[in-house]
């Protein structure tokens, strides 16, 4: 996932330049919060579309289908 290194390189950075000094680490904290609710998340949803479909492999495609779909353009027609 070299989008997520990407990220956690210039978060930083960013919150630094768009905050005061005294809410960099409370917005840094919320930074961290949302990354760890996201993967706690996706983790869940995985386990009970796996136990629901008897495989892990359509769970990990509805794990990763949001992140591909962001990432693959779509065709205007």
């Amino acid at each position: 996932m070299p989008a997520t290194a990407v990220v956690n390189v210039l978060i930083p950075v960013l919150v630094r330049k768009r905050f005061p000094r005294e809410r960099v680490g409370a917005m840094m904290g919320l930074y961290a919060l949302s990354m760890g609710a996201g993967s706690a998340l996706v983790a869940a949803m995985v386990v009970t579309v796996a136990q629901a479909a008897g495989s892990w492999k359509p769970a990990i495609g509805k794990g990763l289908g949001g992140p591909l779909r962001e990432r693959v353009p779509v065709a205007q027609i």
